[in-house]
């Protein structure tokens, strides 16, 4: 049980950068070596993607374009299972997530503007128009969307007036991580269920309980 807390941690502190915002600051201090040397495999991968892209032709469709995007925007998220945040301390662990977070911005940043720059006039990209690899890249909202994805923006959109649905945004309590209220927390695990999410809404939160924050 204890083993797959921690698998599950592990997974949350990804889910937890990509739904929370940033956390770098220009005053941050530098990380320490060992922080350093455990973000060394997303660090990697994000650099070596950035080089693969940059020897390839410019893309001939927006449908290549958003893949390309997706690549470089995951190549280093995919990565973060690997850290080893349970040999990190609570400071170290902050100090990782602002790591990251200072690194990856910059493609974040970039990679909205190019999608935004290409959405097209009915709204968004479907899978029908652009191929589910590209519109599931482009983070799709539409009817077409991905159950994953609906849920994480229909909930991005919920906290900002009131309580989440599908409990997948998470927010600092008390110096810790906990999700945002969720609307009918009895019933939380059965619209979970309905869109095939998981792990479960119990799980993630026991998950990232112990990731300090602030």
């Amino acid at each position: 049980m204890e083993k797959r807390l921690q698998g599950l941690a592990a997974r949350a502190a990804a889910v937890l950068l990509l739904i929370t915002p940033s956390l770098a600051c220009a005053d941050d201090p530098a990380p320490s070596p060992k922080v350093l040397a455990a973000l060394k495999v997303v660090f990697d991968a994000m650099d070596a993607a950035a080089r693969d892209d940059a020897a390839l032709p410019p893309p001939k469709s927006d449908s290549e374009r958003l893949i390309r995007l997706g690549v470089l925007d995951q190549a280093g998220r995919v990565q973060i299972f690997k850290i080893p945040w349970a040999s990190l301390s609570p400071a170290e662990g902050l100090a990782a997530r602002k790591a990251l977070a200072a690194k990856m911005d910059p493609i974040d940043r970039d990679d909205l503007a190019q999608v935004v720059s290409m959405i097209p006039p009915d709204g968004w990209f479907s899978y029908s128009r652009y191929g589910r690899a590209a519109a599931d890249e482009a983070f799709a909202e539409h009817g077409e969307a991905d159950p994953d994805n609906f849920a994480k923006m229909y909930d991005r959109l919920a906290i900002e007036t009131g309580p989440q649905r599908f409990g997948t945004q998470f927010h600092c309590v008390n110096g810790f991580t906990a999700p945002y209220p969720v609307v009918d927390p009895a019933a939380v695990e059965t619209r979970r269920t309905a869109l095939g999410l998981k792990p479960s809404f119990a799980e993630m939160s026991a998950g990232v309980a112990h990731i300090a924050c602030r």
